[in-house]
C-alpha cells in the first residue's frame, strides 16, 4: 500500500464514522435554539452542508465527547439516553451521559475562541436551550454542561481547558421552547415553512 492509498482509506473511514447525519426522522431537541425556519428546513430537507470539513468537525466532536466520557469512570451509569417529548414523539434528543447520582451531563467541544466566550458569557444560547429540553422532558432535577477546548494557544491557558456549568430547570423557558417546537411541527404537517426570526434565512 502506498502513502496516498492509506491517506484515502483513512479519509473514507473518517467520513463513514463521523456521525454526521444528513437527515433525521425527528425534530432534534439540539436544534431548538435555532431559528424556526432553519429547524423546519433541517427536518424536511436535511443538513445542507455534507462537506468533508463538516464531517471532520463532527468526528472531532465525538472524539472529544468519548474522551470526556472516559474521565467519568465509575460515576458514569448511562450513555446516550433517548429523550422524547410527551406532546409529540417526533420531538426528541439524545442526552450524552447520566451520572450515578441521576444527573444529566452534556459534553461540548469548542475551539479556543468558543471557550473564551463561554467562560466570559456563560453557555452558548443553543446549548442552554438544548439542556432545558433535556432537563424538562428527561425528568432531571439538574444537569451539567461540560465544555472542553479542542485547541489551546500556547501559554494562553494555565491548567486544563475544561469548563463546567450547572443548570436547573427553567419552567418559563421550557414552555417557550416547547411552543417553538410545536410551531415547527405544525408547519411540517402543513407543508409550509414558518417565518424567519433570525433575519439570515434565505
Amino acid at each position: 500500500m502506498k502513502a496516498i492509498e492509506l491517506k484515502e482509506r483513512l479519509c473514507r473511514e473518517l467520513v463513514a464514522q463521523s456521525g454526521l447525519e444528513e437527515r433525521r426522522e425527528y425534530l432534534g431537541m439540539s436544534s431548538v435554539g435555532r431559528c424556526p425556519r432553519e429547524m423546519y428546513r433541517r427536518y424536511v430537507d436535511g443538513v445542507a452542508d455534507m462537506s468533508e470539513q463538516h464531517h471532520f468537525r463532527s468526528w472531532l466532536g465525538y472524539l472529544f465527547q468519548g474522551g470526556v466520557e472516559r474521565l467519568f469512570g465509575e460515576e458514569l451509569v448511562a450513555r446516550e439516553r433517548e429523550i422524547v417529548a410527551e406532546f409529540d414523539e417526533r420531538f426528541r434528543g439524545h442526552a450524552d451521559l447520566e451520572t450515578a447520582g441521576g444527573d444529566l451531563v452534556e459534553i461540548k467541544s469548542v475551539d479556543w475562541i468558543g471557550m473564551e466566550m463561554v467562560r466570559q458569557r456563560g453557555p452558548k444560547r443553543a446549548h442552554r436551550a438544548q439542556m432545558q429540553m433535556y432537563l424538562r422532558h428527561g425528568g432531571y432535577e439538574k444537569g451539567f454542561l461540560v465544555y472542553v477546548a479542542r485547541d489551546v494557544p500556547w501559554k494562553k491557558w494555565k491548567g486544563l481547558p475544561v469548563w463546567v456549568y450547572e443548570m436547573r430547570v427553567d419552567e418559563k423557558e421550557g414552555q417557550r421552547l416547547d411552543g417553538k417546537a410545536r410551531l415547527v411541527l405544525a408547519a411540517v404537517d402543513a407543508g409550509s415553512a414558518p417565518e424567519c426570526v433570525c433575519g439570515r434565512c434565505k
